[in-house]
């Protein structure tokens, strides 16, 4: 099964290591973001101006769970119809959808390539998966998945 497999004897389960290297990116991304706030703010910028570009509004806690917005948003990114619970979150979704509509956007292509390559990693054919993908967004996802999947147990030793 690829969610989970095992290498050299050791279960590994992509998912687990999927959310766990999320963590400490999450960590390690908002332990730099207060550093250099830090410096910022030691060099005379203003705590306003400083509040706003953090945009700490838009912070979720990691402990949150997952609610109808990350569903809306996923759905808009993903081209799929917005679900029928659809709450309040269709804010959400439009911004889904229109960064769907803008491919070649950088931080979109890149979101992208990583949700498609999540999603290759558990199937048993990920290059189906890539084939609606425009060719940008498929050589990331590709390079993504490849440090997802894990090895084919031809490829252990």
């Amino acid at each position: 099964m690829p969610w989970s497999t095992a290498k050299n004897g050791n279960p590994f389960n992509v998912p687990r290591m999927v959310l766990y290297r999320l963590g400490d990116a999450i960590d390690t991304l908002s332990q730099i973001t207060r550093v250099v706030t830090q410096v910022y703010r030691e060099n005379g910028r203003a705590e306003h101006d400083l509040n706003s570009y953090r945009q700490p509004l838009q912070e979720r806690s990691r402990t949150d769970s997952l609610d109808d917005s990350d569903h809306h948003y996923l759905a808009g990114l993903l081209g799929r119809p917005l679900p029928a619970d659809n709450g309040s979150a269709t804010g959400l979704y439009d911004w889904g959808r229109s960064e769907a509509e803008h491919p070649d956007l950088p931080e979109v292509v890149n979101t992208r390539a990583c949700l498609y390559a999540l999603r290759a990693s558990g199937s048993e054919e990920p290059e189906t998966v890539f084939a609606s993908l425009n060719e940008p967004t498929r050589a990331v996802a590709r390079a993504v998945a490849q440090h997802l999947l894990p090895p084919c147990d031809d490829d252990l030793p």
